[in-house]
């Protein structure tokens, strides 16, 4: 599900909201001020509503994602060289959309045994759509401890520099301090019930009432759009991680950045495989860098993005060593669901011939 295919931020968005959650926080243009839209998006982001909604449309389980990743070495000059989307239909109709926007033509060719589909313009591979592994072979230990590496990060005077402390928590990475960026009071979240929690505390506070718990439940649930706190926490299965909410917004990509090259280490489903994999390769950094910034950033619908950078003398000093290194999500573009159900309706039978033909159309 992208986050902008989702209803949120318009006028008769906000005109909703503020009917449902007066009964807790009053009329929000008197208790919370001129910009009290402001004021609940930097709590409820757009990647909020994005996860709760995904575990609504899921049914609490996460969808088997698929990537769309553009050939870039053979010339590719797409601003995201990877997407991802909910089934392998959705990557397909993406890049369907692109070929028809621009008059292309393309052929396809499909490798069964990986379950890899390879598009091609005059002979060289263009895009190649294939499955997200989804590992998770996590000990439910080691699933406690990097939520808690994440979670709660606002509970603290400067964000940055929670994040930090608890990165350098990590054997192998404890040499890690915040990158200054004047955002130490971040509203930057992973979503979860626990962090709507926080927020609701927050407006509550802000509007002058008092941040009870069970007030600031029921103006969770009231923001979403939901009955009560129990309708969504039951959104997913009761004995539901909070790292559960996280794999419904999309697969997860570890990538490095160096000598003006980047590189793509690894794209999983599980977001907490996909941070162990991202604290080994900082882990080898840090052996030659000696010591890595860090900073936690967001994609433009809100979701948090890790990112740990040589600090700059090292940027300069040693070229083999990677200058970043960043976890974040694959984006996913919004895309025409009536185009999805068309390939949908064209490959059921026959997915190579459906797909020749479609790409003829």
């Amino acid at each position: 599900m992208s986050p902008f295919s989702i209803n949120f931020g318009g006028d008769t968005f906000w005109e909703s909201l503020a009917v449902r959650v007066q009964p807790y926080l009053g009329p929000v243009d008197d208790t919370l001020g001129e910009f009290w839209r402001e004021h609940v998006a930097g709590g409820f982001s757009r990647a909020d509503f994005t996860v709760v909604l995904a575990a609504s449309q899921f049914a609490g389980k996460a969808p088997g994602w698929y990537v769309l990743k553009y050939e870039t070495a053979n010339g590719t000059t797409e601003a995201e060289p990877l997407l991802a989307g909910e089934s392998r239909a959705h990557c397909i109709a993406c890049l369907l959309e692109q070929f028809r926007e621009d008059g292309a033509s393309a052929n396809v060719i499909h490798d069964a045994q990986h379950d890899r589909t390879v598009f091609l313009r005059e002979d060289r591979v263009f895009a190649t759509v294939y499955p997200v592994p989804d590992r998770r072979s996590v000990t439910d230990a080691v699933r406690r401890r990097v939520e808690g590496t994440f979670v709660g990060l606002r509970k603290g005077h400067d964000v940055q520099k929670q994040l930090a402390r608890r990165l350098s928590d990590w054997p192998g990475i404890t040499r890690v301090q915040a990158r200054e960026a004047g955002d130490a009071k971040s509203g930057i979240h992973w979503p979860c019930p626990a962090e709507w929690l926080l927020s609701a505390r927050e407006l509550l506070v802000k509007s002058g009432r008092e941040p009870g718990t069970s007030s600031a439940q029921a103006l969770a649930a009231a923001i979403f759009d939901l009955k009560s706190w129990h309708q969504l926490c039951g959104l997913l299965q009761r004995r539901a991680e909070k790292s559960d909410w996280w794999s419904l917004y999309s697969p997860y990509r570890v990538h490095t950045e160096g000598s003006g090259n980047g590189v793509t280490n690894g794209v999983l489903a599980d977001p907490v495989s996909a941070f162990l994999e991202f604290r080994a390769l900082a882990a080898k950094a840090i052996g030659t860098a000696g010591m890595l910034e860090s900073h936690l950033a967001s994609d433009k619908a809100g979701f948090p993005a890790l990112v740990l950078m040589s600090p700059p003398d090292k940027h300069r000093s040693d070229r083999a060593t990677p200058t970043t290194l960043a976890l974040d999500a694959v984006p996913q573009p919004p895309i025409d669901p009536d185009l999805i159900e068309h390939v949908l309706l064209a490959t059921h039978t026959n997915y190579i011939g459906g797909l020749a033909n479609l790409l003829k159309n």
